[in-house]
This record gives structure tokens, C-alpha cells and sequence, in this order.
């Protein structure tokens, strides 16, 4: 509670010349990181009732990377079967070709979950503080 207090201390004092990076903020990066959970568990994101980032714009990034890694010879057939084993039942087999398709980098859809959150950093520090003041008030 601490740390959201001096959060909340540092966006109210902030001078217009004072840029707060809403990135370095703990509670931010802890949103963020929650969030690119909801995404890979294809969940919409919101802020508010707002959607910030869909599923369906979540899927098409990564279809979009993984068309990148293929055209870039790294893939080594694993998109195909992907789709194969998927077509097939096979879901063990399925897990192993996602994984390859990013030439083994487990965390490649959660860093495109992570970059389509962040421009919404600062969206998401107003709002953290609105329910901390929300939370504090004692009406």
C-alpha cells in the first residue's frame, strides 16, 4: 500500500516538465504481466469496460510472427503441423510444433502480449490509482 501511496504522491507532484515513465511503476508492470496471462488464455483485455486489446488482434500477431519465422526458414515445417496435429486430435504433438515454430522461445507469445499491453501504460497507472483512491476513500 505504500508503494501506491508514493505512486499516487509522484503522479499528483509531478511538475509539466516531469515525464513519469507509467512503465516504472511496479504495479503497472505487475497489470501488465497479469494481463498478458488473460491474453494467452484468450481473454480479452479491458480497461474499464473497454476493450484495450482483443483476442482476435492478440491471434492475428502471433499468426503474423509465426508467417515471419516460416518465411524466414527458422519455422522448419512446424506451422503445417501444427494445423496438422490439430486437425488430427493430436494435442501433444500440436504443443511441440507451436513451440517450434518459434524456434524454441517459449515466451515469444507472451512478449507479443506484453508489447501490445504496454502502450497503454499509462491508461493503466490512472487507473490503478482511481481504485486505490477509490479503495481509500473513507465516505
Amino acid at each position: 500500500m505504500t508503494s501506491m501511496k508514493d505512486a499516487q504522491r509522484a503522479y499528483d507532484n509531478r511538475s509539466p516538465d516531469d515525464v513519469l515513465d507509467p512503465l516504472d511503476c511496479p504495479q503497472v508492470a505487475s497489470w501488465i504481466d497479469s494481463y498478458c496471462d488473460a491474453l494467452l488464455g484468450q481473454r480479452d483485455v479491458k480497461l474499464g469496460s473497454v476493450v484495450i486489446v482483443s483476442v482476435a488482434d492478440f491471434a492475428e500477431r502471433i499468426a503474423t510472427s509465426a508467417i515471419a519465422y516460416r518465411e524466414s526458414g527458422l519455422d522448419e515445417g512446424n506451422l503445417g503441423r501444427l494445423i496438422l496435429s490439430a486437425l488430427d486430435f493430436e494435442p501433444s504433438h500440436a504443443h511441440g510444433y507451436a513451440v517450434g515454430i518459434f524456434a524454441g522461445n517459449n515466451d515469444h507469445c507472451r512478449d507479443i502480449a506484453k508489447e501490445m499491453l504496454e502502450p497503454f501504460a499509462k491508461q493503466i497507472l490512472e487507473q490503478i490509482i482511481e481504485e486505490n483512491r477509490e479503495d481509500c476513500s473513507y465516505d
